[in-house]
């Protein structure tokens, strides 16, 4: 928006009058501060897998083995297919 009102204003001022460069105007989004990435060491993760065994907590216990090693963010395990599993 802001380079095509800028030309407009430059290059075709003496056609269009009546344009007024408004985006100029606008105020930029502010910054939001973004939470700092956690990063768990192989020991937690194993310390977290036992937990989970013996909790009989298979299926997440499984999450937890897919995403640490793939390195898949949470954003990339929920488009996981179950086609893409090889059952054999």
């Amino acid at each position: 928006m802001s380079s095509l009102s800028n030309y407009i204003v430059k290059m075709r001022d003496d056609e269009l009058k009546s344009f007024k460069n408004i985006v100029n105007h606008i105020e930029p989004p502010k910054l939001v501060p973004f939470r700092k990435k956690t990063i768990f060491s192989i020991e937690e993760v194993d310390n977290l897998l036992i937990t989970l065994l013996e909790m009989d907590k298979i299926q997440q216990a499984c999450l937890v083995a897919v995403v640490s090693a793939s390195g898949m963010r949470i954003s990339e395990l929920v488009q996981v297919k179950v086609s893409w599993v090889s059952w054999k």
